[in-house]
């Protein structure tokens, strides 16, 4: 006696199967990284600067600054705004964090360790600054 499992039966499934893909090609969003998502990578970055920083290991420095600003770059185009701050990211990213992740690259050039430590200083406020005003404050960086 053949038994039939609902889950392979074409007949009465397809019309399912096709009507759930169809719902799914619709949503723009479907394979677009969360503002979470994008923030946890973002701590890994950080965390990994922080480190390179107290080894004195600046090519890692470079490397981490570096894909934090372009991870910053991919967020602000999937992500253009946050639902409770006024400012666009980018308007953000360019006042509070442009200067100091750019300088934070040539002190890493230059083997720089006071000054490399002033400008992750300044990232680290510039980050816990856009938290308190995005009310995660919580999430405090340090």
């Amino acid at each position: 006696m053949a038994t039939s499992c609902s889950i392979f039966d074409k007949e009465r499934n397809t019309h399912k199967v096709v009507e759930r893909l169809e719902a799914l090609e619709k949503k723009e969003d479907l394979h677009k990284p969360s503002f979470a998502t994008q923030m946890i990578l973002m701590q890994s970055h950080y965390t990994n600067m922080r480190l390179a920083l107290q080894r004195k290991n600046y090519p890692l420095l470079r490397y981490h600054t570096s894909k934090l600003q372009e991870l910053f770059v991919l967020t602000n185009l999937l992500h253009p705004t946050f639902p409770t701050v006024k400012d666009p990211i980018w308007q953000y990213y360019i006042t509070h964090l442009d200067t100091p992740l750019e300088s934070l690259k040539e002190d890493a050039d230059n083997k720089s360790l006071s000054s490399a430590s002033e400008n992750f200083s300044k990232v680290t406020n510039a980050c816990n600054k856009c938290h308190q005003q995005a009310n995660v404050a919580f999430i405090a960086i340090k």
